[in-house]
């Protein structure tokens, strides 16, 4: 096992709302503290929705997990307000 690897040493089982989109890159950095995030583009995800915030290294213990408390679209920015600050 090493960086980039998804090891799973038994059963996965993924459950959810199908989205078209299961990952989505940042159109700003987004910093400690922040409490939303400005997504690159449009997507069909929910208030209520748990999304992971992936860490820049390969520190798995990096992500976050946050659930999305209020969505906006402008000129095909998505901004998402988090239910806490990163850290």
């Amino acid at each position: 096992m090493g960086p980039a690897t998804l090891g799973i040493f038994g059963t996965l089982v993924a459950r959810g709302r199908p989205s078209s989109r299961s990952w989505m890159g940042l159109a700003t950095t987004a910093q400690v503290g922040d409490i939303t995030i400005y997504l690159a583009t449009l997507v069909d995800w929910t208030v209520g929705a748990n999304i992971v915030i992936s860490p820049t290294d390969y520190d798995m213990h990096e992500a976050e997990v946050r659930t999305v408390m209020a969505l906006s679209w402008d000129n095909d920015i998505t901004s998402l307000t988090l239910d806490s600050p990163l850290l």
